[in-house]
């Protein structure tokens, strides 16, 4: 795996030298690769005309995360990337944006500071429909990757960061994590927007019985406009605001109500968390669920609503995947 951009034969050995040297002080300016590595690697690279990641794995002095995050940073900084290329570009960022937790150690701890923010912070979930959103909508695209934590979600990702290479860690869905969330934020105020009555009543009492009894709830269902939302946080002041909107309006929401609150809270694109504990949406057998196919037993529930994201949007996901790995193989 190459880091540099394509060369032609054409281009001179000086700029494809030029080049190789950006890339090398992108991952040392990030912490990932020792100054002299860059000069041993790009020695054997002159020798062997092998690529630059290819040969810093080769090496033991990268590892695949630190070639994808140079991919993205170098695709993020180019300045005349052509429109049919820009979907790759904002896959790659929101890649190297995604926390992936591979040991459960590593989930404790993201959970400790998730319940424990010092500022208005957004925690997203990444799956593939949110990775096919990204591919057509620059202003979800912006949304999803300025969240402050964003979450591998489902096994779509899973398959893809395979393809790439890279150990996809703990499938993190919200419907999942949230609940653990609740019971860590048990004793301070938490809010639920989203879904509708009388579901979201039924969920904050599931919720209050059991994960957070000690919480004082507050709410609104999730049609309203996003100011009717953060006026009703700085009345109450939450420390824990549940979003259950879907995608893409509780992700802009969210970036709202960071922008818009003065205290510190974890602000948390839910989906259809809320629907689940109120009891509209039944979620799929844990068997379904540990072979990843949760979305087959949803789309069986709701085959009109949910047709084009499965049925159409799966094959999407996986021929765009397919298309990302091929891309990178040939840099």
């Amino acid at each position: 795996m190459n880091l540099t951009t394509e060369e032609t034969a054409s281009q001179p050995a000086a700029s494809a030298s030029s080049s190789r040297q950006r890339i090398g002080m992108l991952l040392v300016n990030a912490g990932r690769l020792a100054p002299e590595n860059v000069e041993r690697i790009m020695v054997v690279q002159q020798e062997s005309g092998r690529r630059f990641g290819e040969i810093g794995r080769a090496l033991g002095l990268l590892t695949a995360d630190d070639v994808y995050f140079a991919l993205a940073a170098q695709f993020q900084s180019m300045k005349t990337l052509g429109v049919a290329e820009e979907w790759l570009r904002r896959w790659l960022v929101l890649l190297g944006k995604i926390e992936r937790v591979q040991t459960f150690a590593e989930g404790r701890r993201l959970l400790e500071r998730l319940s424990h923010p010092e500022k208005p912070s957004i925690l997203a979930f990444a799956n593939a429909h949110a990775m096919n959103s990204v591919a057509e909508s620059a202003s979800f695209f912006e949304a999803l990757h300025t969240a402050d934590v964003v979450l591998r979600d489902g096994s779509g990702m899973a398959r893809l960061f395979r393809m790439l290479g890279l150990p996809p860690g703990h499938n993190l869905n919200g419907t999942d994590l949230i609940p653990e969330l609740l019971w860590q934020f048990n004793g301070r105020s938490i809010a639920f927007f989203g879904t509708q009555h009388p579901y979201l009543e039924r969920g904050i009492r599931v919720a209050g019985r059991e994960f957070s009894p000690q919480s004082s709830y507050i709410s609104e269902h999730g049609f309203l406009d996003a100011q009717t939302y953060v006026a009703l946080a700085n009345i109450h002041c939450p420390e824990l605001i549940v979003l259950g909107m879907g995608m893409p309006r509780q992700e802009e929401t969210a970036v709202i109500l960071r922008a818009s609150l003065g205290f510190p809270c974890l602000i948390v694109c839910g989906g259809a968390v809320i629907d689940f504990l109120g009891g509209k949406t039944r979620r799929a057998p844990l068997w379904m669920r540990g072979m990843g196919m949760e979305w087959l037993f949803r789309l069986g529930l709701e085959p009109r609503r949910l047709f084009h994201r499965y049925v159409i949007g799966n094959p999407l996901f996986l021929m765009r995947a397919m298309r990302l790995a091929s891309a990178l193989q040939r840099r």
